[in-house]
């Protein structure tokens, strides 16, 4: 895959705590991909907040949303809530 090809690929995190954080952190300074194709979804609109303000990212606090525009996702939440996220 050439490297034109693969910065437009587009990512999303489900949750988007510390975890998230540092992969998004090395996504970027790797050149993997650029901010506006990487969504991070979360309950909490603080980290949301905090993500779009550090990276410039896409978020969203409905994780339905990344289904239809990624072409890859994380879960990246905690295990204690996972009953709830899964549910849902």
């Amino acid at each position: 895959m050439t490297d034109e090809r693969m910065r437009r690929k587009r990512f999303a995190f489900l949750g988007a705590g510390i975890i998230a954080g540092v992969f998004i952190e090395r996504l970027l300074s790797a050149r993997v991909t650029a901010p506006e194709n990487i969504l991070a979804t979360d309950v909490d609109w603080a980290k949301l907040d905090h993500l779009n303000k550090r990276f410039g990212i896409k978020t969203s606090l409905n994780n339905c949303y990344e289904n239809t525009i990624c072409q890859f996702s994380s879960g990246v939440v905690n295990p204690g809530f996972m009953t709830a996220d899964v549910t849902h």
